[in-house]
């Protein structure tokens, strides 16, 4: 299964969804704004967490 992040360019949060092949939305990513370092939370479409990045 191919995966498509679609993410804007200026946006003063970070937060865009991942869309499958069919162009249905599969996950939920949002951006801590105000933490050191990256960090995003990735959760599937009923809102369980299904990762956590930390750059």
């Amino acid at each position: 299964m191919k995966l498509y992040i679609r993410q804007r360019v200026f946006s003063w949060v970070d937060r865009f969804t991942v869309k499958d092949e069919a162009g249905q939305d599969q996950y939920s990513v949002e951006g801590e704004f105000f933490s050191f370092g990256k960090k995003l939370h990735v959760c599937n479409m009923d809102g369980m967490e299904a990762a956590f990045i930390q750059l």
